[in-house]
């Protein structure tokens, strides 16, 4: 397999371990509350109820959810040079696609899961094309300064 291949592998399993631990993390911090009584649920104006993410829940979700997706790929995968690469892809696919589903996605609970997942990979492939091709080199002359 060539190497742009396997980097796109690798993107796309990071988008996809993103997407699924985070909508799992979203979905566990919505029904289990780390500090009970602190973030009550608030009343919507349609009457329904919703909750927001405390600090340190919100920091366990989007800071350490896509870290342990880009390990977890980088384990299976036995590639361990990318690990840096894998960071980048992990946390724009979580800021772009990821986040964007998960304000405007389907409130059911299933539903959702698997829209983030599906938007995981797409975003991680999309990403892992722009941060993990190898560069374009030109078989030309290289460009110098003419002063």
């Amino acid at each position: 397999m060539g190497k742009l291949w396997s980097r796109l592998l690798a993107g796309v399993l990071t988008g996809l371990l993103t997407g699924l631990l985070l909508s799992l993390f979203v979905q566990l911090f919505y029904v289990v509350e780390l500090n009970p009584g602190s973030n009550a649920a608030n009343q919507l104006p349609d009457g329904s109820e919703g909750r927001v993410f405390s600090g340190v829940e919100a920091l366990l979700t989007f800071g350490l959810v896509p870290i342990v997706a880009v390990w977890l790929t980088t384990v299976g995968l036995r590639d361990r040079r990318l690990f840096l690469r894998l960071v980048v892809v992990a946390y724009l696919t979580t800021v772009i696609p990821v986040i964007g589903i998960g304000f405007g996605g389907s409130s059911d609970l299933f539903l959702s899961a698997l829209q983030m997942t599906v938007g995981g990979v797409i975003g991680g492939g999309v990403w892992s094309l722009l941060v993990l091709s190898p560069p374009l080199r030109s078989k030309g002359k290289e460009w110098r300064n003419e002063e």
